[in-house]
């Protein structure tokens, strides 16, 4: 007992806690850090708006569609079944599809291009009528665009910052872009009650344009980060 009371290293447990102490300080003052860098990119603000102000693609609509389906279409319990099921087919599809070829060219490109056509396959669902073969198709199409933007807009944040704070990006996403998860649905839920189903998905079909617009002043930061390195290409040359 009285050695290891002398031996120096008895003191190893106070530094052991000393040093996790300012370790876990350092990883508050970087985290908190990051959350500032992010909260002040534009390119981080403006996707998660473009999330946030898409009225579909986070399983949403699901319960209204299956609703329409069985009262207003009148399609059997089966049939709304299967209606829903060609829908989440195209939302397997979709991230896959559209996140590789954004992978070759411009993310922002994609992205806009999945925003219309989003809009313009909420518009065919608002219109179509119970006629199976073209419901299926539409939903199908309607599962793949909808359901592609959150793989793409996730992406773009990644390539907008840096790797060290991409955890605090992700989580300022999720909770931007989910935050009118509530409005949307209450405000379908008013719709449907109202108006109708036709009108509901009229008006989600316009927020995907406003996503387009906000895409316009979003920067693509793997292009600008190849202008960034021409000229020292041409200095080494």
């Amino acid at each position: 007992l009285l050695r290891v009371a002398q031996n120096p290293a008895n003191g190893f447990p106070a530094r052991l806690l000393e040093d996790r102490e300012a370790s876990g300080s350092s990883r508050m003052l970087q985290g908190k850090a990051s959350y500032l860098k992010v909260l002040r990119n534009r390119n981080m603000i403006l996707t998660s708006l473009v999330m946030m102000v898409g009225g579909a693609g986070r399983g949403l609509t699901v319960i209204f569609l299956a609703q329409h389906f069985r009262n207003d279409l009148g399609l059997s319990t089966m049939m709304v079944s299967v209606a829903v099921t060609a829908m989440l087919a195209g939302g397997v599809i979709g991230p896959v599809g559209f996140g590789w070829i954004s992978d070759w060219f411009s993310r922002i490109k994609v992205i806009q291009a999945s925003l219309f056509l989003s809009t313009l396959a909420t518009l065919w669902l608002a219109f179509q009528g119970a006629f199976l073969p073209l419901l299926l198709a539409n939903l199908v199409l309607y599962g793949t665009v909808t359901r592609s933007r959150m793989t793409l807009t996730l992406a773009l944040v990644a390539d907008s910052l840096a790797e060290e704070d991409r955890d605090a990006a992700f989580s300022v996403f999720s909770f931007l872009g989910f935050a009118s998860a509530p409005f949307w649905i209450m405000l379908i839920a008013r719709l449907m009650d109202g108006p109708g189903f036709t009108v509901a998905f009229s008006i989600i079909s316009l927020s995907y344009l406003t996503g387009m617009v906000l895409m316009l002043f979003v920067v693509d930061p793997r292009a600008a980060s190849r202008v960034e390195a021409s000229p020292r290409v041409g200095e080494d040359s």
